[in-house]
């Protein structure tokens, strides 16, 4: 059986994707005419949009002629754009029952809106040389963030793998001190741990995780996503 659709049907989808073209590119003020045998020889279909005065002029019949902007509106919520803080609205208007036409939908970005960046890192073995780095990054993480907007907090999460096999050893010195060789010591695997909620104080930043130990599995790290749906499911935890 063929899958292919008869020539009809695909001549009626290419004159209802030209019909929609044509709606979009009228001027916002202007009305739509759908009356065949309407343009000259030669002339565009940009000639169908114009004024009703216009369109009036030309012997256009009023039942062939369409204009999106009669369309029944209801504002269910327009509030007016706002950078304030306590209540910041980027969008006007923000829920409406309507077609609108083109044109009729205004957006601004809300000047210094709120950035929360939580840092969650990997804290496996393979991580240490960019934990001793990130020890030092949170004046110049803020810093670049304040480039964008005052209103930044910062927070700290990390994980390693699920404690159990064959994620991590269950050997009890292993498990105490994960570390492939005797000569680092490290922390005991766990899954996740909100070490800093967010916060605007890079210092806070800085000092806890300079406190931060690396830690050891047995293969590649599995709590990655583990760790992820909870830092964004618990946010009363991570933002207090």
């Amino acid at each position: 059986k063929s899958l292919f659709l008869p020539n009809m049907t695909w001549f009626i989808i290419i004159l209802l994707l030209i019909f929609i073209y044509l709606l979009n590119d009228c001027a916002c003020n202007a009305n739509f005419l759908v009356m065949q045998d309407f343009l000259k020889p030669g002339e565009s279909n940009e000639r169908r949009c114009d004024s009703p005065e216009a369109l009036k002029a030309r012997r256009c019949k009023e039942d062939h002629v369409i204009n999106p902007g009669e369309h029944p509106l209801t504002y269910v919520k327009n509030s007016d754009l706002s950078s304030d803080r306590e209540n910041v609205v980027q969008l006007k208007p923000q829920n409406i029952n309507i077609t609108l036409r083109v044109g009729e939908f205004k957006f601004k970005r809300a000047k210094g809106y709120p950035i929360d960046l939580y840092y969650l890192m990997d804290l496996s073995y393979s991580m240490k040389d960019d934990l001793e780095q990130i020890k030092t990054l949170g004046q110049k993480i803020l810093k670049k963030l304040k480039d964008i907007t005052e209103t930044v907090r910062i927070g700290f999460g990390s994980f390693v793998d699920k404690e159990m096999l064959p994620y991590v050893s269950q050997v009890k010195s292993r498990r105490q001190n994960p570390c492939p060789n005797r000569i680092d010591t490290c922390q005991p695997a766990f899954s996740f741990k909100n070490v800093l909620p967010l916060t605007q104080n890079a210092r806070d930043f800085e000092r806890e995780v300079s406190k931060q130990k690396i830690s050891g599995n047995l293969d590649a790290p599995e709590a990655g996503l583990d760790a992820i749906m909870q830092a964004v499911v618990c946010q009363v935890k991570t933002a207090c």
